[in-house]
């Protein structure tokens, strides 16, 4: 059904035998085994009629179209995509391993956003990158709910266009994808966002603090000010000679 619908890898060998607390110990057994079992230990089991009708679409592939292609293949179609779905799980198990390895070297905690290098996600196979896409925005949001294949594309797009400029794209859920100085994240709304932007330039070594500040200044005199809820100080000095000024290597 999955790959019908268009999907990925990832599509491919889903559902997981176990996926994070959900686990479905008899995905590999067959209804014939079961049946086997149940008779052998002398168990009564129950069958529910609307298995056999076909007015939905799992009934349709379970009881026509896969036994219309059982009948024309040299396999049994079941165990022919059971086959398959066991080779490309080690595939995408890889793949997994991989990005979940970069994904913890490079990313960096913003007062509990998660964020990444842009530059990572650009320089990485794009197999890895949408994993390190989709593993960021779990991160952030707590699931992939209509984290669809555009919303993926859209996210990989906006890290290539890393700046210095801070860009932002509509998300699921009112949330949003951005780009603030050669980093990419999920967040929910402006707000956040200037909070990642200040814990960003942090990170970077740039003494940064939110809010807006104006002042007026006398160029006839020096003086000093503190920036409310901060531990910064503003001096303010005139200069006859520009001489007297002394540059840091931040400078």
């Amino acid at each position: 059904m999955n790959l019908f619908r268009g999907c990925g890898l990832d599509g491919l060998v889903s559902p997981r035998a176990r996926n994070g607390l959900v686990i479905r110990p008899l995905l590999c057994v067959t209804k014939e085994e079961i049946y086997a079992y149940l008779q052998e230990q002398g168990i009564d089991y129950v069958t529910d009629y609307t298995n056999g009708e076909l007015d939905c679409t799992r009934n349709v592939w379970r009881n026509k179209i896969l036994p219309d292609i059982s009948a024309v293949s040299n396999k049994d179609a079941s165990e022919a995509l059971n086959d398959t779905y066991n080779l490309l799980k080690e595939d995408s198990s890889f793949l997994e391993m991989s990005a979940n390895k970069v994904y913890d070297d490079e990313v960096r905690d913003i007062g509990g956003f998660k964020v990444l290098p842009c530059a990572v996600l650009n320089s990485a196979h794009k197999a890895i990158a949408s994993r390190l896409v989709k593993r960021l925005r779990q991160d952030n949001k707590g699931d992939l709910v209509d984290f669809s294949t555009k919303h993926l594309e859209l996210t990989l797009s906006l890290a290539q266009e890393a700046s210095w400029e801070t860009k932002t794209i509509d998300m699921p859920f009112d949330t949003l994808a951005f780009v603030c100085a050669g980093y990419i994240g999920f967040c929910k709304d402006d707000n956040d966002l200037k909070k990642i932007s200040v814990g960003i330039a942090n990170l970077m070594g740039v003494i940064a603090i939110e809010g807006d500040l104006s002042m007026d200044i006398d160029l006839n005199q020096s003086f000093n000010t503190k920036i409310p809820n901060s531990n910064l100080l503003i001096t303010v000095q005139k200069f006859e000679n520009i001489d007297g000024l002394e540059y840091n290597e931040q400078s």
